[in-house]
């Protein structure tokens, strides 16, 4: 009996704790949405309210008939959605070959595509800019996409779930006459479903956040991602905290969509279970 009660005291010391760092973490989220449907006056007020008394939609009304918002989050959801297809093409093509196929100097590439994880962006970024100059890329979509085609994440991780894949699976069907293409469409793909919604995720979530890359690439408010426009309208309007807080919501609202979405097979992808 004794054992039991001290088992139960634990799963409820345990859950409280976790409930608290849940409610912390999760707290700035709520405040970012409560603020958002505050009015400026009510923001500002101290002691705060921790939710909005007189709610209101006005601040995402304002934002979709002011400072060209809409054409932002149009521009991100184009090279967002186009640089994640393609990053997750990339990468499960190439992660699939350094998986599966043995090769000369394949030791050698991968860790060539690993030693790039760790040299900043930043560092050859103004060689990048140059090149794409040379290109006539500047203010296009396909110049703030080109550095998000590849992603030396995306191999590592695909490479690392197609290495738990029994080769005897693909040679058994090869065996049967299967292609390579075939086998891939039809046996790696499906195997690394779990893999590759997870990889959508992440690819997404940083192509969403790009900001130094679309910042220097281009000068034209038509080609403005949604992360420069907030950028913009919060140094235009530094005390309209709940316009502020507004944007960042919406902001923050395609990601959670796409998680939503993939949701279910997130978890599995990153836990690398491989095959059931």
């Amino acid at each position: 009996m004794k054992m039991k009660t001290k088992q139960y005291i634990k799963n409820v010391t345990k859950y409280l704790i976790l409930t608290l760092i849940a409610i912390i973490m999760f707290f700035p989220i709520y405040w970012m949405l409560a603020c958002s449907l505050m009015t400026r006056q009510e923001v500002v007020l101290i002691p705060p309210h921790l939710y909005p008394h007189f709610p209101t939609l006005k601040n995402y009304l304002y934002l979709f008939s002011h400072n060209n918002f809409l054409r932002y989050m149009f521009n991100s959801i184009i090279v967002v959605v186009i640089s994640t297809l393609l990053s997750v093409f990339t990468s499960v093509i190439a992660g699939y070959i350094f998986g599966k196929f043995e090769f000369k100097g394949k030791n050698a590439m991968f860790v060539m595509v690993l030693a790039t994880t760790m040299v900043p962006f930043q560092t050859y970024m103004v060689p990048f800019y140059l090149m794409v100059r040379d290109m006539g890329l500047i203010n296009t979509y396909t110049g703030i996409i080109l550095p998000l085609i590849v992603t030396s994440f995306g191999i590592f991780f695909i490479r690392q779930n197609t290495s738990s894949i029994p080769d005897e699976y693909l040679d058994a069907a090869r065996i049967d006459g299967a292609g390579e293409w075939y086998l891939f469409r039809k046996l790696i793909v499906p195997m690394m479903s779990s893999s590759i919604s997870a990889l959508t995720v992440f690819q997404f979530m940083f192509g969403w956040k790009f900001f130094i890359w679309p910042l220097i690439i281009t000068d034209s408010p038509k080609k403005f991602t949604l992360e420069i426009g907030l950028q913009i309208f919060a140094s235009q309007n530094p005390l309209d905290y709940q316009l502020q807080m507004a944007g960042a919501v919406l902001g923050m609202l395609p990601i959670l969509i796409i998680f939503l979405i993939f949701r279910k097979r997130f978890i599995g992808g990153i836990a690398l279970t491989g095959i059931k």
